[in-house]
């Protein structure tokens, strides 16, 4: 057994297992065996730290004599895998950066402005430390109400599907009826950015308007409008038959920019006023901005 892992750290190869069967083996080992971190990486030849951060929490693929050494010592039995050659890294390395420089951002579009609409009233650009893969992350974050499900399925994920030939991710918080739709890419971060989607705290950005290319042509200013009518419009009849449509936004820049929009392309809407909302939960009152769109051009 020895001589196979002389053989395998010879030959430098890495063994892929699914993340979660990685993840258990280390643990089942660690546990078994009562070893600490420093303790488990002499036995893989390499620091304490690589077998946590790198193979535990990342699940980065493990070298081969490393694993096999863990399981002489401890007995358990390597789970489903298969060997990689010596040079994966680079071929993932290689691949991954073929997919980076083949990657085009889409071009000014009804559907981009739609998203810059939908991603100004419930969305947010933020970026996160991930503690499970030690770094940071850039996330786009899409959050409504969980009735909003198929609003989500039928419009949302196919405009980044469109763009950005992605699905992203979409969560049910049943305890908060709230539904979260999460993709994870710093392109596609950066990208958003560049086209007029302040990151962080959108609502204390005096520079948060509706961006000067989709005021230009008014096939996307009116596409940019629909995203925001979907995420932050409230639409409701007044003496039995008039449509209304209420906008409130807690960015004065926002809806100043809005209601510019609308007379541009030829609405009434009302002036703007201030309301002050109380919050129950966190007992604090603020101050949005609110108008009307009560008919058309």
């Amino acid at each position: 057994m020895e001589a196979r892992i002389i053989e395998a750290k010879k030959e430098k190869l890495r063994i892929l297992m699914s993340p979660t069967e990685q993840k258990q083996f280390i643990r089942t080992i660690k546990t078994k065996c009562n070893l600490t971190w420093n303790e488990l990486g002499r036995i893989c030849g390499v620091k304490g730290e690589t077998v946590k951060i790198n193979y535990y929490l990342r699940r980065v693929t493990l070298p081969l004599n490393g694993a096999l050494a863990m399981s002489d010592i401890s007995g358990v039995p390597l789970p489903p895998h298969k060997l990689l050659p010596a040079n994966w890294g680079q071929i993932k390395g290689g691949q991954v950066t073929l997919r980076k420089f083949s990657w085009h951002p889409p071009p000014y579009s009804d559907e981009l402005a739609e998203l810059l609409g939908i991603l100004m009233g419930d969305g947010c650009l933020c970026k996160f430390y991930d503690r499970r893969e030690q770094r940071k992350r850039c996330l786009i974050e899409v959050t409504g109400h969980s009735r909003e499900l198929r609003y989500y399925e039928t419009v949302v994920r196919p405009i980044f599907m469109k763009l950005f030939g992605i699905r992203g991710y979409l969560y049910k918080r049943r305890s908060q009826n709230t539904l979260r739709f999460i993709t994870k890419s710093r392109r596609i971060y950066e990208f958003l950015k560049s086209v007029g989607m302040p990151e962080g705290t959108k609502n204390k950005s005096k520079t948060f308007v509706i961006p000067s290319w989709i005021i230009a042509t008014p096939s996307f200013a009116k596409a940019c409008i629909r995203g925001l009518t979907d995420t932050d419009g409230a639409v409701f009849k007044s003496h039995g038959r008039w449509i209304n449509i209420c906008y409130k936004f807690a960015s004065n820049s926002l809806i100043r920019s809005l209601h510019d929009t609308l007379v541009k392309l030829g609405y009434h809407p009302t002036r703007i006023g201030a309301v002050h909302n109380f919050n129950p939960e966190s007992g604090k009152t603020h101050v949005c901005w609110q108008f009307y769109l009560s008919r058309g051009g």
